[in-house]
């Protein structure tokens, strides 16, 4: 089983312009999530509030600077055999202003299935 910390320590990707972004998890509870761009800004995207390896981390998020409150995120890593099945909840929509959650919701789901994508590629890749 891939350990949740350095699982979660290999989002790396081509952002928007063809730029080479990272973003970082590190724990445990209280660490920010940071995204380091190609043109050297950092972005706070949350913070863990939960730190469990290798079985699961919770996150407040809110990867924007609106004043709007931060939905929570759950990952959790189950071994299967010689794989990991990892699952991700997104959840608290609800304290969202309306129209800020429909603005965000599809771009959200799309964004999981591409992040959890990276992070098997990266396991795969790089072994555990």
């Amino acid at each position: 089983m891939v350990a949740a910390r350095r699982l979660l320590a290999v989002g790396e990707g081509i952002g928007r312009r063809g730029r080479r972004n990272s973003t970082r998890v590190p724990g445990p509870n209280g660490g920010s999530i940071l995204e380091h761009l190609a043109d050297g800004r950092v972005l706070p995207w949350g913070e863990v509030t939960a730190w469990e390896p290798p079985h699961s981390v919770v996150m407040a998020w809110s990867p924007h600077s609106l004043p709007e409150p931060p939905t929570e995120v759950e990952v959790t890593f189950t071994a299967r055999d010689a794989d990991t099945l990892v699952e991700v909840e997104h959840r608290g929509w609800e304290v969202l202003s309306e129209g800020f959650r429909t603005s965000l919701y599809d771009i959200y789901v799309r964004g999981w299935t591409a992040t959890l994508e990276r992070f098997a590629e990266a396991a795969d890749r790089d072994g555990p």
